[in-house]
Parts: C-alpha cells; structure tokens; sequence
C-alpha cells in the first residue's frame, strides 16, 4: 500500500507529486523534528527526507499513496464523462499484484463502471479480487498458448498433446461466461512472437495467426461460437450444462 508513497519520496528532483507528499507530511507532524520523534528517524531536514522502515512511516507513506491513486481514478474518470458521458469508464488494467490490494481494488470499483484485470488463469471460477464487492469485471487481457511452434515462452501454456489448447480454451471461456461478475474477456495477442522475440526477450506463442498471420482455424472457431452463444448462455437459468463448443 505504501509504494506509490515511497517511490514518489525517493525522487531527486521536487516533482509535484513529491511536493504534495512534503504538504500532506509537514501539515500532519508541524517539523522535521516531530517526524523524526514519529518515525524514528534522524533526517536533518524536509529537503533530506527519504523512505523510511517504521511502521509509521509506512502508515504515513500508505496514506499517501491511497490519495494519489484516488485523485488518478477521479481525475480520470471525469476526463472521460467531460468528452464521453455515455461511455463507460473501464479505469486502468489492474495486474495480477493489484488483485490481492483490497484497498486498490475498493478505490476502482468507486470510480469504475467496470473494473478492468489483466490475468492469465485457465478458469475463473476463484476470481475474487481482495475488498472488490459486486461490480461488473472485464478481463482486459488474457490468453491460453500453445506448445506446437517451437517458441521458448510459455504462458497459460496447456502442453503440446493435439487438441489440447482449443480444450484449454473452452474451459476458460466456459468459466468466464459462469462467473456472475465477469462482462468480457479479451484476448492477448493477435500473432504470435517471433522466435528471437519482442525488446524484452518475450517470444510466447500464444497468438489468433501464427508469425505468418496464418489463423489457428479451431482456436478462432471457438471464440467465434463463444460470443454468438454468450447471452443465449447468459440467459439459462440451469448453466451447469456444458456450453456446446466445438
């Protein structure tokens, strides 16, 4: 919780950010010397302020950090409704880290019409993001890959047995569709990586087309299917039936 707070205090320079942290600090403790009673610490000066381990400091730094994301969500969310009030707000795609901060996810589900993961599992049937409540979800990014091309990368990778990722796929999408939350899925990536891979080395194979924008034929003919059957499935009181999927 305290890590916006920390690393906007370990900037060099007097950015605006570190600004307001010094305000909301020197407001709440008076001196430098207050704070140090406080923290427990020895800084000279506000100039010379940095991190500090104490749980006070934590707590102060926590504080920090929870206002600066809500004023993110909010000034967001309102440049948004100012030029698109009809549309929805999706706010910023929280990451699998982010699915465990109860407060992060609080924060979204005020501002948001719908809250936006990025997360790779193959089911969803235990996605319950920490303090979150009953909010409309859209899984922002999400894939199941495959091991049949020979890139290196692997990821949601089901194994390389024929079959197996159009199955993989299925069952994800099946308990994306169930969950009660969950409003869309989108998947990640349209081509597979390159062998040599992306600027940071990732090479997954985890793509609609392969390298030479070939369709995976099955892969596509599920999603297709899946989307024209969604409110059809949606709709159905007894969802226990597995969804007819090719």
């Amino acid at each position: 919780r305290y890590v916006v707070g920390e690393m906007v205090l370990k900037e060099k320079k007097m950015t605006s950010g570190k600004q307001a942290l010094l305000t909301m600090l020197q407001k709440k403790y008076g001196t430098i010397g207050q704070l140090n009673a406080a923290w427990g610490s020895h800084f000279c000066s506000w100039e010379t302020l940095q991190t500090h381990p104490s749980e006070v400091a934590k707590k102060d730094l926590g504080d920090y950090s929870e206002a600066f994301v809500e004023r993110l969500f909010r000034c967001s969310r309102e440049a948004v409704k100012s030029r698109a009030p009809n549309l929805l707000y999706l706010g910023s795609r929280l990451m699998n880290d982010d699915y465990f901060q109860g407060w992060l996810n609080q924060l979204a589900a005020k501002y948001c019409d719908v809250v936006s993961y990025n997360l790779y599992p193959i089911g969803f049937e235990r996605f319950r993001p920490a303090g979150l409540g009953d909010v409309p979800v859209l899984i922002s990014e999400s894939a199941v890959g495959h091991a049949g091309r020979g890139t290196f990368g692997t990821i949601v990778n089901p194994g390389s047995e024929p079959g197996a990722r159009t199955r993989a796929l299925t069952r994800q999408l099946e308990s994306a569709l169930r969950h009660p939350q969950i409003v869309g899925i989108h998947h990640f990536n349209f081509k597979d990586q390159v062998l040599t891979g992306r600027w940071d080395g990732e090479n997954y194979g985890f793509g609609v087309v392969d390298i030479t924008v070939t369709p995976y034929e099955d892969y596509l003919k599920i999603n297709r299917k899946a989307s024209e059957l969604v409110y059809d499935f949606r709709a159905k009181e007894n969802q226990e039936k597995v969804l007819p999927l090719p």
